[in-house]
């Protein structure tokens, strides 16, 4: 079918693309979606995506689109927005970011689209920041990638900040409590989630994440009425089965109830991950190794370079007398994990022993 040009607020999903590399291009009107509302671009497509070598000055030819191949025709300011746009996010690919902005100037100062080409990793998300000041909902997502780069205290006074711009909101204090839990402020992430449930009680996933906090503070009693509270809320939902289940096993006398708990999350999404490492650890506790093997040999037909998985499927092939394949799990493990020192002791510790597969 036709290939067709993306909204301009859609770029961004253009430029990750382009980041693989250049050739990426040459892959692009396979990998973007189709909106037969938007101009054409067949022609551009033609002439562009041959096998010549993308060099930075085939980049700009690239990104400088002649008008006439747009019928009808742009608008005379779109266009040159349009193409401003498309030279600036060469000229990025180039690597000058400097003539980028030069060029671009007020058609992509702004959008995302062009913060993302002109930032990387945590810079980018400190610029996107500033753009969605007063905006506590994109706040949220700032926040989040701001912890994916280890910048927990910038996430925690992002999204502090949005809490004082909207206080009536239990989902910006929903993530607050989980990035304070995660710099290892449980106080402050208790009382983030009680804050939530304040405003919101019936909201499934903060009882959750109340829960897991108290759990972690050594709070049993109370983590576990919140991940009930939470089950009972949200029945069907495998995050809270699972994390009910995570909670049992805190009692010696709850481990019945926490399997049936993880294999109800497991009913619900096999690819409830959590649920599947819990379940696996229970078993191996329980010397029921076979189980073990099995459970988490699923998990890792999800995510096959899943480390922790893999370790703990090469102790439940140890334990079961499958030495082959317990080291096979642990030299994939430790290709995804080269530093893992308990993985590599256990591995040369089997090699030792010469056990046959």
């Amino acid at each position: 079918g036709p290939i067709t040009l993306i909204p301009l607020e859609e770029t961004a999903e253009i430029l990750e693309c382009l980041h693989a590399g250049p050739d990426a291009l040459l892959r692009w009107p396979e990998g973007m979606p189709v909106n037969t509302d938007d101009l054409p671009l067949t022609q551009f497509v033609t002439r562009y995506t041959s096998s010549a070598p993308m060099t930075p000055d085939r980049l700009l030819e690239v990104f400088d689109p002649p008008r006439d191949l747009f019928d009808p025709p742009l608008e005379a300011q779109l266009a040159a927005d349009l193409s401003r746009r498309w030279n600036a996010q060469g000229l990025l690919l180039a690597g000058d970011l400097a003539r980028a902005a030069e060029v671009c100037g007020e058609a992509c100062q702004k959008p995302p689209m062009f913060i993302r080409a002109m930032h990387t990793g945590t810079a980018y998300y400190r610029a996107l920041r500033e753009l969605y000041v007063g905006d506590p909902e994109r706040s949220m997502e700032v926040a989040a990638g701001l912890v994916t780069h280890g910048q927990g205290a910038e996430a925690i006074a992002t999204l502090e900040a949005a809490a004082a711009r909207a206080p009536g909101s239990p989902s910006v204090f929903i993530n607050l409590g989980i990035v304070r839990a995660a710099a290892g402020d449980l106080g402050g992430a208790i009382a983030a989630h009680q804050e939530a449930l304040r405003l919101d009680p019936g909201r499934a996933l903060a009882h959750l994440d109340l829960g897991l906090a108290l759990l972690a503070a050594g709070e049993v009693d109370a983590a576990i009425l919140a991940l009930e509270r939470s089950a009972g809320l949200a029945p069907e939902l495998a995050e809270a089965r699972a994390g009910l289940g995570y909670g049992l096993l805190h009692r010696a006398d709850s481990s019945a109830r926490a399997e049936r708990e993880l294999r109800r999350a497991l009913a619900l999404d096999p690819r409830q991950r959590d649920a599947r490492a819990n379940l696996g650890r229970l078993l191996l506790r329980q010397r029921r190794a076979d189980e073990a093997a099995r459970v988490l040999g699923v998990g890792l037909l999800y995510d096959p370079y899943d480390a922790d998985l893999l370790f703990d499927r090469a102790l439940a092939e140890h334990r079961a007398g499958r030495d082959g394949e317990a080291r096979r799990a642990l030299e994939r493990a430790l290709f995804v994990n080269p530093d893992d020192a308990e993985a590599r002791g256990m591995l040369e510790e089997l090699r030792a022993s010469n056990r046959p597969p």
